[in-house]
C-alpha cells in the first residue's frame, strides 16, 4: 500500500513537474504578427492583441508595423524573417500570387493542418472568401478583411428614372451612362460624364471585373489562353465603346454621374469629403450605390482580402499562433474590432445578418450592396507563380490598346506570349 501510495505521489510530482515545464515553455512563447498591407490593419491587430493576452499571460505577441506593404516574394530578402502570423493578399490586379511562393518554399501552414478539415465549415466566414485562398486542394489562410465594390449614382446627374429603377445589366447602365452625359456648350467635350474610372488599375481592374463575368477563362491548367480570347475581347469593346461615345473620363478631373467604388471609401458614415483617392459625395450629396450590372454571370472579383496565414516554425509555435488566429478571426472579435468601431465590412454570415447590422444597413443602404457583393465573390486569376507579373503584363497590354496605340487582338497575342514565357521561367 505504501509501495502504491508513493509512486502515486511520484507521479503526481513528475505531472506537475511536466505541466511547471510546460507552462514554462509556454510562457515563453513570443509571437510576431506582422505584413499586415496597410497602417489601419495594423492599428486593428494592435486592437485586439491586449484582449487575447488578457486571458493569455504566457503568450507574448508583438505586431509589427513596419514595410506592410512589401511582397511576400520579395520580404525576406528586403526585410528579414516572416512574421510567425502574416497577411496573404488577394487583390484584383497586383500581389494575387503569393500563394505559390509560400507553399513552393514551406513557408506557410494549411489551415486543415492547424485546425481540421471541419473549420471552414464551421467558422462562419463566407464561403467566397474561402474559395479565394483555396490552392492545391488546401486553404492557406484565414478571412481577417475584405472589401468590395458598387456603381454610384449621383443624383443630381443621373435621370430620375434610372434612380428609381438602378440599371441591372449592362445595356440599362450604358443607356443611363448615355443620358447622364452631357455638353453644356456644344464643344463636343462634356462637362459630366457619364462614369469615371480614377486610374490605370481601376480601367484594368474594371476590364477585369467585365471579362470575369463574361466567363473569361484565363489559365487551362498548364498555361495561359490570352491570345483570342473572346471573353476578353468582349469587355475590351464594352469599354472601348463607352470612351468611343465620350461618356466614359478616365481621368479623375471630369466631373462624373457614375462611379466604381469601393465599401472602403464609405467608412465613417461617408464623412470622407477629402484626401486621396478624390470621393465622390458630401453628405449633401444625393446619390444611390447598386450593383455592378450583370453581363452574363452572378459573380464578383475580389478587390482586397486579407487573409492571416500561420509560418511554419515548430508545433508548439503554430499551436499557440493558430490559437490566435482563431481569435483574431473570430465572428465576435471583428463584429466588435472590425465592423462597428472601424466601419469594415463584416466577413461573418452571423454578422451580416444579425440585428444590429442590419439596423446600419437601414440608416445606410449601400452596405448591403457591398456585404451581398462579398458574398458573391470568385476566384478569377490563377494562383501561378509570378502570375502578378503575368497579369501586370495584360493589364499594360490592355491599357495600350484602349489608348489605341494597337489593336486589342494584337495586344492579347502579345500578352499571351510574354505572360507565358514568364510563367515558365518560374
Amino acid at each position: 500500500m505504501r509501495k502504491h501510495m508513493l509512486a502515486s505521489c511520484a507521479s503526481i510530482i513528475l505531472s506537475v513537474g511536466l505541466f511547471c515545464s510546460m507552462r514554462g515553455a509556454t510562457a515563453a512563447t513570443e509571437i510576431t504578427v506582422g505584413r499586415l498591407h496597410e497602417i489601419d490593419l495594423v492599428r486593428l491587430m494592435q486592437d485586439i492583441v491586449p484582449d487575447y493576452q488578457g486571458s493569455h499571460p504566457e503568450v507574448t505577441i508583438k505586431v509589427l508595423d513596419s514595410e506592410f506593404e512589401q511582397d511576400l516574394t520579395t520580404y525576406q530578402s528586403a526585410i528579414g524573417p516572416l512574421p510567425d502570423i502574416f497577411a496573404v493578399v488577394v487583390w484584383t490586379t497586383k500581389k494575387v500570387h503569393e500563394l505559390p511562393y509560400c507553399v513552393r518554399n514551406n513557408l506557410i501552414v494549411p489551415v486543415e493542418e492547424l485546425g481540421g478539415d471541419n473549420f471552414m465549415q464551421t467558422s462562419g466566414h463566407f464561403n467566397s472568401l474561402w474559395r479565394c485562398i483555396e490552392y492545391k486542394g488546401k486553404h492557406w489562410g484565414v478571412p481577417f478583411y475584405a472589401e468590395s465594390y458598387g456603381v454610384l449614382m449621383k443624383n443630381a446627374d443621373v435621370p430620375l428614372a434610372a434612380i428609381q429603377s438602378p440599371p441591372k445589366t449592362w445595356a440599362e447602365l450604358k443607356r443611363v451612362t448615355a443620358d447622364s452625359t452631357k455638353d453644356a456648350n456644344g464643344d463636343g467635350k462634356p462637362d459630366v460624364w457619364g462614369v469615371a474610372l480614377d486610374t490605370d488599375d481601376d480601367l484594368a481592374g474594371f476590364w477585369f471585373l467585365l471579362s470575369a463575368q463574361l466567363g473569361a477563362k484565363l489559365w487551362d491548367g498548364e498555361r495561359f489562353t490570352i491570345a483570342g480570347n473572346s471573353a476578353l475581347i468582349q469587355a475590351f469593346r464594352m469599354i472601348a465603346d463607352l470612351r468611343d461615345s465620350k461618356s466614359l473620363a478616365p481621368h479623375v478631373s471630369h466631373v462624373h454621374a457614375l462611379g466604381y467604388v469601393q465599401n472602403w471609401q464609405f467608412i465613417d458614415e461617408i464623412e470622407r469629403t477629402s484626401g486621396y483617392p478624390p470621393q465622390y459625395w458630401s453628405r449633401t450629396t444625393a446619390y444611390t450605390v447598386i450593383p455592378f450590372p450583370s453581363v452574363g454571370r452572378a459573380a464578383s472579383l475580389p478587390v482586397l482580402n486579407i487573409y492571416l496565414a500561420v509560418k511554419k516554425t515548430t508545433p508548439e509555435k503554430q499551436a499557440a499562433c493558430w490559437d490566435f488566429v482563431r481569435y483574431a478571426t473570430s465572428a465576435q472579435v471583428l463584429a466588435a474590432k472590425s465592423v462597428y468601431k472601424m466601419g469594415y465590412l463584416p466577413i461573418h454570415e452571423s454578422v451580416a445578418s444579425s440585428p444590429e447590422f442590419q439596423e446600419r444597413v437601414a440608416k445606410m443602404p449601400h452596405l448591403a450592396v457591398f456585404v451581398n457583393t462579398l458574398r458573391d465573390a470568385v476566384p478569377f486569376f490563377p494562383y501561378v507563380e509570378r502570375g502578378n507579373e503575368a497579369l501586370e503584363t495584360l493589364a499594360g497590354q490592355y491599357l495600350k490598346a484602349l489608348g489605341g496605340e494597337i489593336r486589342i487582338e494584337e495586344a492579347l497575342s502579345t500578352a499571351d506570349e510574354k505572360m507565358n514565357a514568364l510563367v515558365k521561367s518560374r
